[in-house]
């Protein structure tokens, strides 16, 4: 469950015309350190809908609002052209979401 960072924009693929969307949750985390205190922390995912999901996303979502997502993590693995040094990345795959009314957390 996480803030949208950007208002989500709609998209097709060329090779069928499926809707897709790519957007950033900001996950914030509260926590306590050693002395007490607390810190926060955020972590930003960057997440894909396809499909019915990413058209009613992209419809109801703008920059800010809060959401519950459910889904997979997605690994790419590449080699950089310019260093020739393998790389990847983890992406978050939406297979269900549901948004939070008044951008309060649920509990």
């Amino acid at each position: 469950m996480g803030n949208l960072t950007t208002t989500p924009t709609l998209g097709h693929t060329s090779s069928g015309g499926t809707a897709v969307t790519n957007f950033v949750l900001a996950i914030n985390e509260v926590r306590k350190n050693s002395a007490g205190e607390k810190e926060e922390d955020t972590l930003f995912m960057e997440c894909t809908a396809w499909g019915r999901n990413a058209e009613v996303i992209c419809v109801h979502c703008t920059k800010g609002r809060l959401i519950h997502v459910d889904g997979r993590l997605q690994q790419s693995n590449w080699t950089d052209k310019e260093t020739e040094q393998p790389r990847q990345s983890i992406k978050f795959v939406v297979e269900r979401f549901t948004f939070i009314p008044d951008g309060r957390k649920s509990s």
